[in-house]
Protein backbone atom coordinates (compact mmCIF):
# COMPACT_ATOMS: atom_id res chain seq x y z
CA UNK A 1 0.00 0.00 0.00
CA UNK A 2 1.40 3.66 -0.96
CA UNK A 3 2.84 5.12 2.42
CA UNK A 4 0.47 8.20 2.13
CA UNK A 5 -2.29 6.00 2.75
CA UNK A 6 -0.74 3.90 5.72
CA UNK A 7 -2.43 6.12 8.23
CA UNK A 8 -5.89 6.80 7.13
CA UNK A 9 -9.00 4.83 6.54
CA UNK A 10 -9.66 3.15 2.85
CA UNK A 11 -12.40 2.40 1.86
CA UNK A 12 -12.47 0.04 -1.62
CA UNK A 13 -15.54 0.02 -3.63
CA UNK A 14 -16.02 -3.50 -5.02
CA UNK A 15 -18.44 -5.18 -7.38
CA UNK A 16 -19.76 -8.54 -7.09
CA UNK A 17 -17.41 -10.16 -9.39
CA UNK A 18 -17.31 -13.66 -7.82
CA UNK A 19 -13.07 -13.25 -7.95
CA UNK A 20 -13.53 -10.51 -5.42
CA UNK A 21 -15.19 -12.85 -3.02
CA UNK A 22 -12.37 -15.28 -3.22
CA UNK A 23 -10.76 -16.30 -0.13
CA UNK A 24 -6.86 -15.80 -1.47
CA UNK A 25 -8.54 -11.79 -1.57
CA UNK A 26 -10.39 -11.97 1.29
CA UNK A 27 -7.12 -12.79 2.90
CA UNK A 28 -5.03 -10.43 1.66
CA UNK A 29 -7.58 -7.53 2.45
CA UNK A 30 -8.00 -8.84 5.91
CA UNK A 31 -4.29 -8.49 6.63
CA UNK A 32 -4.34 -4.94 5.65
CA UNK A 33 -6.21 -3.08 8.85
CA UNK A 34 -6.80 -0.25 7.58
CA UNK A 35 -9.31 -0.93 4.93
CA UNK A 36 -13.01 -1.46 4.56
CA UNK A 37 -14.46 -3.37 1.71
CA UNK A 38 -18.13 -2.49 0.16
CA UNK A 39 -19.73 -4.14 -2.04
CA UNK A 40 -21.56 -2.67 -4.76
CA UNK A 41 -25.45 -4.17 -5.27
CA UNK A 42 -25.97 -6.79 -7.80
CA UNK A 43 -26.86 -5.64 -10.92
CA UNK A 44 -26.23 -1.93 -10.46
CA UNK A 45 -23.68 -1.28 -13.34
CA UNK A 46 -24.93 2.42 -13.21
CA UNK A 47 -22.99 3.02 -9.68
CA UNK A 48 -19.81 1.51 -11.53
CA UNK A 49 -17.03 4.02 -12.53
CA UNK A 50 -15.26 1.53 -15.39
CA UNK A 51 -18.73 0.78 -16.72
CA UNK A 52 -18.89 4.43 -17.61
CA UNK A 53 -15.41 4.23 -19.10
CA UNK A 54 -16.85 1.06 -21.03
CA UNK A 55 -20.03 3.00 -22.26
CA UNK A 56 -18.22 5.80 -23.14
CA UNK A 57 -15.42 3.35 -24.78
CA UNK A 58 -17.41 1.84 -27.22
CA UNK A 59 -19.59 4.69 -27.88
CA UNK A 60 -16.52 6.97 -29.00
CA UNK A 61 -14.38 4.25 -30.42
CA UNK A 62 -15.62 1.05 -31.38
CA UNK A 63 -19.67 1.01 -32.09
CA UNK A 64 -20.36 0.80 -35.83
CA UNK A 65 -16.74 1.16 -36.87
CA UNK A 66 -15.26 -2.54 -38.73
CA UNK A 67 -11.92 -2.90 -37.68
CA UNK A 68 -9.38 -4.85 -39.55
CA UNK A 69 -7.26 -6.39 -36.85
CA UNK A 70 -6.79 -6.38 -33.05
CA UNK A 71 -3.59 -4.26 -33.70
CA UNK A 72 -5.96 -1.52 -35.22
CA UNK A 73 -8.45 -2.16 -32.12
CA UNK A 74 -5.84 -1.65 -29.89
CA UNK A 75 -4.63 1.81 -31.27
CA UNK A 76 -7.87 3.06 -31.23
CA UNK A 77 -8.21 2.45 -28.00
CA UNK A 78 -4.87 3.67 -27.20
CA UNK A 79 -5.38 7.02 -28.84
CA UNK A 80 -9.18 7.07 -26.67
CA UNK A 81 -6.71 6.93 -23.44
CA UNK A 82 -4.18 9.53 -24.46
CA UNK A 83 -7.02 11.79 -25.25
CA UNK A 84 -9.10 11.08 -22.01
CA UNK A 85 -5.49 11.37 -20.27
CA UNK A 86 -5.19 15.43 -20.95
CA UNK A 87 -8.84 15.77 -20.37
CA UNK A 88 -9.45 15.56 -16.23
CA UNK A 89 -13.11 17.06 -16.78
CA UNK A 90 -14.26 14.21 -18.56
CA UNK A 91 -12.49 11.67 -16.93
CA UNK A 92 -14.11 13.05 -13.43
CA UNK A 93 -17.20 13.11 -15.22
CA UNK A 94 -16.96 9.46 -16.64
CA UNK A 95 -16.17 8.43 -12.69
CA UNK A 96 -18.61 10.49 -10.83
CA UNK A 97 -21.91 9.19 -9.94
CA UNK A 98 -24.31 12.03 -8.91
CA UNK A 99 -28.04 11.83 -7.49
Amino acid sequence: MPKHYVNKKVILLLDNVRYHHSKGVMELLDSIKNISLKYLPPYSSELNSIEHLWKDIRKNVTHNHLFESIDEIVQAIRKYFMTVQRSPAKVKRLCAYIL
